[in-house]
Parts: C-alpha cells; sequence; structure tokens
C-alpha cells in the first residue's frame, strides 16, 4: 500500500476521468453522483490510496462541469473519510480506502473504521445489520443424528452431497413443478459458497457479470473475486426490465445475477410478466442466469414461478439455502443446475473443501421432513417483527422513506439527508449495527440508504431502533443548522 505522501503520486484528471464511466447517470445532484462514482472507483482500488487527486479546476475542465460541482464532491469525500485535504497539498487518498480493502473489512468515516459485516458480533452491541437467524425450537428435541447406517463405516466425503439430502433438496424443487433429480443437485456450506463456485467456474478475468444494484454484497465480492467485469443493473424503480435488456447488450454479459422473489435488500418480487422479460433479455444476448434463491422461500404471500420453471433447459443455475429458514449455523446451501455443470462444480468443491460436514447435511435431512412447519413458523415471526421494525421506524424516525418488504428478513430505508456511511459509524459508536447502501452496491451507491434487519427479538429491535434514533438525531440536527 502506497504511504500517504500528499507531495508526490499525482493522478491527472485523465486517468480519474478514466474510471467514471457513467457518473452521471442515477439520481441525486451532480456532487452527490460525482462523489459516489469516485469512492466506487477508489473501493475498487482503479485509484490507489496515498496518491493526490488533480486539482479542482483540471477535473472540472475533464468532465465539462462546474469547478465547484469537483469541489463539492471532494468535501463529501473528505467527511467520509476517503480523501484528505490540506491546503496547499491538495486532496489525497486516505490509505483505509486502499483497493485491497474489501466491504467486509472496513468503511471509513470522519477518521473511524467501521466493520459492517462483523458477523460474530461484540458485547452488548445489537446487530441490525447482519440477519442471522437462530436455531428453530424443535432443534431442542429432535435427534442429532438420523439413520446412521449411511455414516457407520464411511469416510463421511461425499463431494457432491450426502445422498439422502441431495433427493430431498431435489424433492423440494420437483414440489414447486421443477423436475429435478439428485444429480441436478450439488450441496454447499451455504449459498455464499454457491454464488462463489459458480463465479470461479463461470467467469475468466475481466468477463462481464450484470447485477442488480443494489444486491447481496457477497455476491459482489465473489464475482470481484475472479476479476469479473460488474456491470450494474439501475433497481431503481420495481421491475426495471428495460435495465436488464439494456445492460446485457452493451455488456455483452457471460452471467446475469438476480433475486426475482424477495430481493436483498429492497424486499422486492418481480411479477409474472417481468420474470418473462428477463428471460427474454437473456436468451437474446445468450447470456446464463444465476438465481439466487436464499430469501424466496421467506414470502408473506405466494410468489410466481422461479425463473428456472419459465426459462429454457439449462439456462439458469439456481442457488439456495437452509440457513435463513432454519438455522444460519447449519452452513447448508445447494446449486441446482444441468447434470454437467454439477459434475463440473462438484470437481471444483473438492479443491476447495473435500466435502461440506457430514453431521450438518445429515440433521439437514431430517428437518426437511419438517420443512413446511419449520418454513410456516419462520415466516410468521419475520411477518411479525417486520410489521414491528416497520412500527419502530414510524415512530422514531419519521422523516425516513421505507419501503416495506414483500417478505425476507430486512427493511431498506432511505434518509431525507445526509450519509448512510456516517450513520452507521454514528450507530456503531450508539452500539447498533446497520448496513449502510453502498455496501450493497457494486458501484458505491446508495449512500442515503440504509439496510437494517429484523430477524431480532422485538424488545432488541426496539432497543436498537432507539439508539439507531440517537445517532440520527446527530446528523440531523447538523443539517438543520
Amino acid at each position: 500500500m502506497v504511504t500517504t505522501n500528499p507531495d508526490s503520486l499525482v493522478f491527472s484528471a485523465d486517468e480519474v476521468t478514466r474510471t467514471l464511466d457513467g457518473w452521471q447517470d442515477g439520481e441525486g445532484s451532480l456532487v452527490e453522483r460525482l462523489a459516489i462514482a469516485m469512492a466506487a472507483a477508489i473501493r475498487r482500488g482503479e485509484l490507489s490510496a496515498g496518491w493526490r487527486l488533480p486539482p479542482e479546476r483540471d477535473l472540472a475542465a475533464a468532465l465539462a462541469v462546474g469547478r465547484n460541482t469537483v469541489a463539492g464532491a471532494y468535501r463529501k469525500l473528505k467527511a467520509m473519510s476517503i480523501v484528505g485535504r490540506r491546503q496547499g497539498s491538495g486532496t489525497w487518498i486516505e490509505p483505509a480506502f486502499d483497493g485491497g480493502a474489501s466491504r467486509e473489512q472496513v468503511v471509513g468515516v470522519g477518521g473511524h473504521k467501521l466493520t459492517v459485516l462483523d458477523v460474530a458480533g461484540e458485547r452488548g452491541r445489537i446487530d441490525l445489520a447482519a440477519a442471522l437467524p437462530t436455531a428453530p425450537p424443535t432443534l431442542d428435541t429432535m435427534p442429532w443424528t438420523g439413520d446412521t447406517r449411511d455414516l457407520v463405516g464411511h469416510t463421511g466425503y461425499w463431494p457432491l452431497g450426502y445422498p439422502p439430502l441431495r433427493r430431498a433438496v431435489a424433492a423440494l424443487f420437483r414440489r414447486r413443478g421443477l423436475p429435478t433429480t439428485e444429480n441436478d443437485v450439488l450441496i454447499t456450506s451455504g449459498a455464499q459458497q454457491a454464488i462463489a463456485l459458480i463465479a470461479f467456474e463461470l467467469c475468466r478475468p475481466g468477463d462481464a457479470v450484470a447485477i442488480e444494484d443494489p444486491t447481496f454484497p457477497g455476491a459482489i465480492d465473489a464475482f470481484r473475486r475472479v476479476d469479473a467485469r460488474v456491470v450494474p443493473l439501475s433497481m431503481d424503480t420495481v421491475g426495471p426490465v428495460d435495465s436488464y435488456a439494456a445492460a446485457l447488450r452493451s455488456a455483452q454479459a457471460r452471467a446475469l445475477y438476480v433475486m426475482t422473489t424477495v430481493h436483498n435488500p429492497t424486499g422486492r418480487m418481480l411479477t409474472h410478466e417481468q420474470r418473462l422479460e428477463v428471460i427474454r433479455a437473456a436468451r437474446q444476448h445468450s447470456t446464463l442466469i444465476v438465481e439466487d434463491e436464499t430469501l424466496a422461500e421467506l414470502t408473506y404471500a405466494g410468489a410466481p414461478p422461479p425463473l428456472a420453471a419459465i426459462a429454457p433447459p439449462r439456462s439458469v443455475i439456481t442457488v439456495g439455502s437452509l440457513s435463513k429458514i432454519y438455522w444460519g449455523g447449519l452452513r447448508i446451501g445447494w446449486i441446482r443446475a444441468a447434470q454437467p455443470v454439477i459434475d463440473r462444480l462438484g470437481r471444483l468443491k473438492t479443491i476447495w473443501d473435500l466435502s461440506s460436514s457430514a453431521p450438518s447435511q445429515q440433521l439437514a435431512v431430517e428437518l426437511l421432513k419438517q420443512h413446511d412447519k419449520l418454513r410456516q413458523q419462520r415466516v410468521s415471526e419475520l411477518r411479525s417483527r417486520s410489521a414491528t421494525l416497520l412500527e419502530l421506524l414510524a415512530e422514531h424516525l419519521g422523516d425516513w422513506h421505507v419501503t416495506e418488504p414483500r417478505g425476507g428478513l430486512f427493511v431498506w430505508a432511505r434518509l431525507p439527508h445526509g450519509s448512510a456511511t456516517e450513520l452507521a459509524v454514528r450507530g456503531a459508536e450508539n452500539g447498533v449495527a446497520v448496513l449502510p447502501g453502498p455496501a450493497t452496491s457494486p458501484v458505491g451507491r446508495f449512500d442515503d440508504h440504509v439496510r437494517i434487519s429484523f430477524v431480532r427479538e422485538p424488545d432488541t429491535l426496539a432497543e436498537g431502533i432507539s439508539r439507531l434514533a440517537r445517532a440520527w438525531r446527530d446528523i440531523r440536527d447538523r443539517y438543520a443548522k
């Protein structure tokens, strides 16, 4: 990493401009859009820590905007501790935002560092950022092993997954009208591993992958880790099928990663016709669809068929998980795809971990015998807690714009002003964690949004929102002056 030295290593205006393609697209003022685009370029590592940014006048000329626009963007970046500024020394990129730092590691504001996905948690802190459901009460009364005959005398290594579990997952798909055998299923260590395996198998450095913006942070990192070129699909409107077609046409994307049922973080759901449009767009441009169904069974009402049920055979790879329905600690996910794809992914998985845990897979088989009951219990619990969170937000943060989710684990909320990243830092100082919008964006957008989880108990939610409201008042009062 380059040591911060404002007297050396200066980016030219042309070098910076080349990293900001399409920066004027989107919402907000020119100042906000420029700041977001520059922050994204810095997080991607295209603009390195320690280097000076060009003078305001030079960058303004290269971008064909007024000098005040660049000056305002620099001030916003400084407020987020992404850059430093000093009279006579210009503006430079702070080391905390070197391209080597990933979104799970740090987001900085005001000289602070914020770990946004610290899933272990800290004593006394209320975590409303991650969504980690606790184990169902059923786990207390059920045996931790089922029929052990498959395990006794066996190594416990099943590279494609424990056969009874593969059959049980295939049966879940058949119940939804998707012809599936165990040969079409690969068991993974959660949905995150499934996405990472798919990214590694599908993409070579420079391949384009179209991803919704915002989206699941783990998917962004999985495709970035294989040096794929991530193409954002705007989610500013519900079901933006036109943006799918436009992005696939311009990017020649190798794959399209989507969540059509209970989108993370927005909670929205595509209609049947919108799903057909997504399929048409992907077919037109020979793009493989990766549909993430991690939250799909947590809908509060019915949902249209998944893409794999209405798309041509072999055109969709489906990712699923039991972690959000049963228990995050179970770490059981899967991939449904054509058998040749499953075989290739299975060989890749053996390089990573040889096999998923045999006891966890056997426990999953026992839980799946009660799947409908456990799913209904979880959905009922989440629907109640979603309503509780919405009431708390209306009471304590009534000036926020909140999108009511169609299911899942999160509320997506927009701030009337200020920085969500700063709010996350102030929230951490008050003992509550939320996920700032830029962590969900391939290009660092949505610093006016936060994702709030509602998996916690009502009393914990109430205390967490009370702490968040205290943090928000500090920011709001500053804007009121």
